[in-house]
């Protein structure tokens, strides 16, 4: 989008609720840290009172109880860690969103999210280097 353009887009707008800012890079860089450690973090839920070397190793060996297990435990874990991010980027408390909004509502909240920060064409000029790099 060209800078004029850019200019007119504007930088805050409520939503249910929910206020909603373009964002630097920095800010998304925050939001990334508080799912670095989701994969031990689910690990950790799905295999309580394991090491990680020992759940790893049961992922290894999966049996139908193992995969019960993993499909219980995490799809009870996911959603919080999902909401935790998504709280973490839009700078609001994870209980606005669990205890206050409907999917619905939260559903337009991360439209509108995405088209003040114009995420899609980051994406698109995102794979783009990203093909470009991997043609090389």
């Amino acid at each position: 989008m060209s800078g004029s353009i850019r200019k007119s887009v504007a930088k805050i707008k409520i939503v249910h609720g929910v206020t909603i800012r373009r964002l630097p890079i920095g800010a998304y860089l925050a939001a990334l840290e508080s799912i670095c450690e989701l994969p031990e973090s689910l690990l950790s839920r799905v295999f309580p009172d394991v090491s990680a070397s020992d759940a790893i190793s049961r992922l290894k060996n999966i049996t139908s109880d193992t995969l019960l297990q993993i499909i219980g435990r995490g799809a009870a874990a996911l959603p919080d860690e999902l909401i935790g991010f998504f709280a973490a980027l839009l700078e609001i408390p994870a209980e606005k969103i669990r205890d206050e909004l409907t999917p619905s509502e939260f559903m337009d909240v991360l439209s509108e999210f995405w088209r003040l920060n114009d995420l899609s064409n980051f994406m698109q000029r995102a794979r783009a280097v990203i093909a470009a790099v991997l043609a090389r």
